[in-house]
């Protein structure tokens, strides 16, 4: 399986890190034909949203993660391993990037912002 490529910035900063989850509905509900609906958990695994932004890439460093992107995960569509960036620990969590809004480069004067959308699916 793939890792966080080396040669870019490794750790994100923490002001643009955002969580939310799952991301699918996992309660499944079920009218009774007498008295209150049950509900009941789909399965005990749902995927989290982790929204993070490196900064301080150079020009060199994005054909890096492009590269990567294209080659190493197939446009993204294959999953890879990296520390997790929320936990104070090196826990290491398996991600792949959300299929609609992968990632985006922004301009940071001399630098750029890498802002991914990934579903961590650990």
């Amino acid at each position: 399986m793939a890792s966080w490529p080396i040669g870019i910035p490794q750790v994100p900063t923490t002001a643009g890190q955002q969580v939310a989850g799952p991301t699918e509905n996992n309660i499944l509900a079920t009218q009774m034909s007498v008295g209150p609906g049950k509900r009941r958990q789909r399965s005990t695994k749902t995927n989290r949203m982790v929204k993070l932004d490196f900064h301080g890439f150079n020009v060199a460093q994005v054909d890096i993660f492009e590269a990567w992107f294209r080659v190493t995960l197939a446009n993204g569509s294959l999953s890879f391993v990296m520390i997790d960036p929320i936990a104070d620990t090196q826990i290491y969590n398996t991600y792949r990037f959300d299929p609609k809004a992968p990632y985006v480069f922004s301009a940071w004067g001399t630098k750029y912002v890498l802002s991914v959308n990934l579903q961590d699916i650990t």
